[in-house]
């Protein structure tokens, strides 16, 4: 298997639980080299022990991570520099967004909704989820490259053998923000766990009765380490 490229997400210094997921998984994929790439600004970066991986930070001049193409293109060069043939990251709003540009610049083809996928004699096997996961599908190339985005389900249980971690010097890739438009403003949220990682979930719904009681959900969400989610009437 030659390199891949995985997208991953840090909290605290650490990465994220989808993210050490994910990194099993290209793990048991016995690539090349791995190269992770992430959109995350922390005071350091703690990685597991793994042989040939690298850590890229990417970096620009706005103060929030827009798509732009000078951010597309210097990726495809990176991309092209490293002979990343297989791309992996969860669906966000960002790889949403990411993946489809960098498919038309690197010429790999994008793979979406994907639940499950497999590497056997240089052919790619990935299942695909249909109508809010009601149907799968399944289909097979006589490639191993591409795009994937993960579906949010996408569970790998094997873990990393080598839980240790050690603190790594990422390679920041800077990249010139385009100057095409301008952010006007940026109201920030309150950092959090995040649902997907939480071990523990304080819920609420139409017992809450009024706006100004959601305060207790967090206030009990913060003693307990949990996220906090709604009922559709909530939000």
């Amino acid at each position: 298997m030659e390199n891949i490229a995985v997208f991953v997400d840090f909290y605290n210094n650490k990465l994220s639980g989808k993210s050490l997921n994910l990194l099993a998984k290209a793990v048991s994929l016995k690539s090349k080299r791995l190269a992770l790439y992430t959109f995350s600004k922390c005071d350091s970066y703690q990685l597991p022990v793994i042989q040939n991986i690298d850590l890229n930070v990417i970096q620009s001049d706005h103060e929030v991570t827009l798509i732009d193409s000078k951010l597309v293109i210097g990726l495809s060069n990176d991309f092209m520099s490293k002979n990343i043939q297989l791309a992996l990251g969860y669906k966000s709003v960002l790889i949403d967004s990411l993946f489809p540009q960098l498919g038309i610049t690197t010429k790999l083809k994008v793979k979406s909704q994907v639940t499950d996928f497999e590497i056997n004699d240089s052919k790619l096997t990935y299942i695909t989820s249909n109508f809010n996961t009601k149907a799968l599908s399944t289909y097979t190339r006589t490639t191993s490259n591409g795009l994937l985005i993960l579906n949010a389900n996408f569970k790998y249980s094997t873990t990393i053998a080598n839980d240790s971690s050690i603190v790594v010097s990422p390679t920041i890739i800077q990249i010139d923000a385009d100057k095409s438009f301008q952010i006007k403003s940026v109201k920030h949220t309150e950092a959090g766990i995040a649902l997907s990682d939480a071990a523990t979930v304080v819920g609420a719904g139409r017992g809450l009765k009024d706006p100004s009681n959601w305060p207790m959900i967090e206030e009990l969400a913060s003693l307990l380490l949990a996220a906090t989610a709604c009922s559709k009437p909530v939000s």
